[in-house]
């Protein structure tokens, strides 16, 4: 039997080193768009598929206060990331989303992980990759909110 804390160890032991893995590239793409770490997951969420989410589900997800939350999206707004919209049904309510710029940007972080992921996948045998693939997908159909089916 397998104790939740030892296997919780094993999937943070594999996360940090997947991310070592090329995050060269990753954290220079972050760098060079000189975003905080609050405006990498302002994007993170608002490049998620969600079209346009309101500025309070923002700071929910983003864990600040509806006024730190104000001033990141201030600041995306101003760098051309994020486009900012009054509610229809309800004017008190700030509808964002990622602007056209800020998609590009979000798209770009998501190439640099994925080329350190990729670089990872490629160090493996074809055999352990194709374990590591059965596992992950077993792993991927159990998440709370499964982003899709494996294929």
């Amino acid at each position: 039997m397998v104790a939740p804390d030892a296997l919780a160890a094993d999937l943070l032991l594999l996360l940090r080193g997947v991310a070592r893995t090329g995050s060269g590239r990753f954290l220079v793409a972050i760098e060079n768009h000189g975003l905080s770490m609050t405006a990498f997951k302002l994007l993170l969420i608002l490049g998620d598929g969600v079209e346009e989410v309101s500025s309070s589900t923002l700071a929910g997800q983003l864990g600040l206060s509806p006024a730190a939350t104000s001033r990141a999206v201030d600041d995306a707004v101003r760098r051309g990331h994020v486009t900012r919209r009054e509610c229809d049904q309800d004017r008190r309510v700030k509808l964002l989303a990622l602007s056209s710029e800020g998609r590009q940007v979000a798209d770009e972080l998501a190439a640099a992980r994925f080329e350190g992921v990729r670089e990872f996948a490629q160090s493996l045998s074809e055999t352990e990759r194709a374990q590591a693939r059965d596992a992950l997908h077993t792993l991927i159909t159990l998440l709370p909110d499964n982003p899709k089916d494996p294929a």
